[in-house]
């Protein structure tokens, strides 16, 4: 049987999927690694075929997921933002809706607390197809991403030493497709995105503020990984002077979790890698200028130590040890995250219990001409695209081969489809 595993951000995605693929692939199916753009091509000529959806997103989902139902296919749901929301659990909402459990076969949950939360809205889902499993994101923090990326950690660690890591996710109000972009394509599904987007450029500002500070009164060198959404320019602008003096990199090169690893101090405002950051046994701050609580994502906070003022988190990295973090932060984790280091067994033993009526087809050589011929074109205007360049970041042959010879299935076969994005793993 064939199943197709898009990828739309490698740095966050590509080393669990591809371990996911490598396990399915050692239990007979033939896995297809691809960037969305190549899914209707795939789910046209592998059908029937098992497809994964990555995040239903109303008045889109819909057009593939015909597709595919119409081709008897299969239609799995393992979310990428399946946990952190904010406190009205609007985002979740939106992706989670009854629309998607009316179409998937399976629903994997991250956590109790989702799963509750929609049972309870819904009142007629089936334990049987919707599952708390775990996200595999997250379980692989504890040893097998650490070996994929420690060549990577210890790059940066010869490279920066001693450094405090900011991670920023002020993609709505410094997008780098520009407001008119983000009202447009976020403003049917997120509620309060006006408010969002002010608060972005607010946050943005004081954080500007609190690293140069750190840049003048730390020893540290002064790390800065945007959202990928996110526009450079104004880390640029306003860090000009910082940079020239090799106080501060702005980079979104690499994972955030290499770049966890190897922090002396990690800062966010909200971000999902604070949650990371815990699993890899660091504790993060939180900087929340003026804690906005309608528009702040709250798990990630309660993770951390959170400061409201920069003068507080100047003093709590310039303390000598550990910054305190919560001592209920893995009891208040666990509801959201299921963390039993189960999560990818718990998704491929759901799948082989799907009633396959055919085994799938072979994909034809002139379909895989296209996909390559595509590739190549698509590569050459991809170099003009900043936005699209951010995003795809990472991921090639040599990325996936890493993280799969990290993993528990390590003779999985690679076949590039397309250099820009499309791969298949089969067993070897």
């Amino acid at each position: 049987m064939n199943i197709i595993i898009p990828v739309e951000t490698p740095n966050r995605e590509l080393i669990y999927k591809s371990q996911l693929a490598s396990h399915l692939a050692h239990e007979g199916f033939d896995c297809y690694l691809t960037l969305k753009k190549f899914v209707p091509e795939l789910v046209e000529n592998l059908s029937p075929c098992i497809y994964f959806d990555k995040g239903f997103h109303p008045g889109v989902s819909e057009k593939i997921h015909k597709q595919i139902k119409d081709r008897k296919g299969f239609i799995v749901s393992l979310d990428e933002e399946g946990a952190v929301d904010f406190p009205d659990f609007s985002t979740l909402e939106n992706r989670y809706s009854e629309t998607l459990f009316r179409n998937a076969d399976l629903v994997f949950m991250w956590g109790k607390k989702q799963r509750d939360h929609f049972q309870a809205k819904y009142q007629t889902l089936s334990s049987e197809r919707v599952i708390v499993s775990g996200h595999p994101r997250f379980d692989h923090l504890i040893q097998k991403t650490r070996r994929t990326l420690q060549p990577v950690i210890e790059k940066i660690r010869a490279q920066y030493d001693s450094f405090i890591l900011v991670n920023l996710n002020c993609g709505f109000g410094n997008n780098i497709k520009g407001d008119a972009f983000v009202r447009e394509n976020y403003g049917p599904r997120v509620r309060h995105l006006a408010k969002i987007m002010a608060y972005d450029k607010f946050k943005l500002e004081e954080y500007l503020k609190l690293i140069r500070k750190l840049c003048a009164k730390t020893s540290h060198k002064i790390v800065v990984r945007p959202h990928p959404e996110e526009s450079l320019a104004p880390y640029q602008r306003a860090l000009r002077a910082e940079i020239a003096a090799g106080k501060c990199v702005v980079t979104t090169e690499h994972s955030v979790l290499a770049w966890n690893a190897a922090a002396e101090f990690i800062i966010h405002p909200d971000c999902t890698s604070a949650v990371e950051a815990v699993l890899q046994g660091k504790r993060p701050i939180s900087f929340l200028p003026e804690h906005p609580q309608k528009i702040a994502t709250q798990i990630p906070v309660d993770a951390s130590t959170e400061l409201n003022d920069i003068d507080s988190v100047l003093d709590a990295v310039s303390a000598k040890g550990e910054v305190a973090g919560p001592s209920d932060v893995q009891e208040k984790l666990q509801s959201y995250f299921h963390l039993d280091g189960q999560s990818e067994q718990n998704i491929v033993s759901a799948i082989k219990k799907l009633n396959f009526a055919t085994a799938g087809r072979r994909l034809p050589a002139g379909v895989k001409l296209k996909l390559f011929l595509r590739g190549k074109y698509d590569l050459l205007a991809k170099k003009r695209n900043t936005f699209v360049m951010e995003k795809q970041k990472g991921f090639n042959l040599g990325a996936i081969r890493a993280a799969i010879e990290s993993s528990d299935f390590k003779d999985s076969k690679i076949t590039t489809l397309a250099t820009d994005g499309c791969f298949l793993i089969s067993h070897g």
